[in-house]
This record gives structure tokens, C-alpha cells and sequence, in this order.
């Protein structure tokens, strides 16, 4: 089980880590006004980052593609409630484990 969830968790990463590096792009296009070749790079540096990564596909999302505030932060962070969810699955189970024994 532990295994499959973290290959579900990597994958899902590795999805929301390209979407947000697109995201970023067209955000430093279109919130900045940098043009293709350094809105690429730029979001090569800032898309993989936790924090500002997310803030910056946030943005992008929401002024390059015109999705809502609430679309694209739920789109964003559902990684964070997806481990939240992992950790306190995890955590319950071997507490039920430490009570059978």
C-alpha cells in the first residue's frame, strides 16, 4: 500500500510539476511581459521550487489562462492535502498496529 501511494504521490508531482512550469511560462508573459525564450527560462528556475513555484503557476493560471483564483489554487495545492491525507492515513494505521499487538 505504502508503495503505491508514493508512486502515485511521485507521479502526481512529476503532472503538476510540468502544468505548473507551463503555467509559469505564460505567467511571466503575461504578468511581466517577458517574451518566450526568457519566460522559459525563468520558469525553468521558479516552476520546481515549493513555495514560489506554486505561487508563480497560481499566477500564471489565473492571468495567463484566465482560470478563477479558486480553480487554480485548488489545482495547485491538492498535492499538499494529498500527503496530508498519506500522513494521517499512515499514522493511524500504525496506531491501530500498536493496539492489536
Amino acid at each position: 500500500m505504502k508503495k503505491n501511494l508514493f508512486t502515485v504521490g511521485c507521479l502526481a508531482y512529476a503532472i503538476i510539476g510540468i502544468i505548473q512550469i507551463a503555467a509559469t511560462i505564460v505567467g511571466f508573459e503575461a504578468w511581466w511581459g517577458w517574451n518566450g525564450f526568457f519566460a522559459v527560462i525563468g520558469a525553468i528556475f521558479v516552476g520546481y521550487l515549493p513555495i514560489l513555484g506554486t505561487i508563480m503557476g497560481i499566477m500564471g493560471a489565473i492571468k495567463g489562462w484566465d482560470w478563477s483564483p479558486l480553480l487554480a489554487i485548488l489545482f495547485f495545492c491538492w498535492p499538499l492535502i494529498l500527503n496530508i491525507v498519506a500522513v494521517a492515513v499512515g499514522g493511524a494505521t500504525e496506531m491501530i498496529e500498536k493496539f492489536k499487538k
